[in-house]
């Protein structure tokens, strides 16, 4: 009994972590934020920035050469983070909210989350959570 229960509520708490990433307003951010949590990598293909399209498809997508194609040093750093598992990339991050959601997300600690300034990039970090 206690199982079914259980499972009855798994979708709901799926539905919790996407509900943050409708509240998110650059579209962008949107698709990334919904194609991780949803894992439909199909999203990725929504995103207009290149940069971030690469990060997605490389995170979602299993395509992890993606991030070797991002321009930008800190989005490059954040993807490789994510790709392989490595926190130490992380403290290359110049941009302090680029620096906590990516800390965040490989040391798994939703505290960084709450100090992420920037309101999209802190319900795209809560998501995860």
């Amino acid at each position: 009994m206690r199982w079914m229960v259980l499972l009855m509520c798994l979708p709901a708490f799926a539905f919790a972590d996407a509900s943050r990433c409708y509240s998110i307003k650059d579209p962008d951010k949107q698709h990334y934020c919904l194609a991780v949590v949803k894992g439909e990598k199909s999203r990725c293909y929504s995103i207009k920035d290149q940069d971030a399209k690469n990060r997605c498809l490389a995170e979602v997508g299993n395509q992890g050469s993606r991030c070797y194609s991002i321009q930008g040093a800190d989005e490059r750093q954040q993807c490789l983070a994510a790709l392989k598992g490595e926190k130490s990339r992380c403290y290359a991050i110049q941009n302090p909210d680029n620096k906590n959601l990516c800390l965040a997300r490989a040391g798994n600690q939703k505290s960084r989350c709450h100090s992420i300034k920037d309101s999209d990039m802190k319900n795209q970090c809560l998501s995860r959570f």
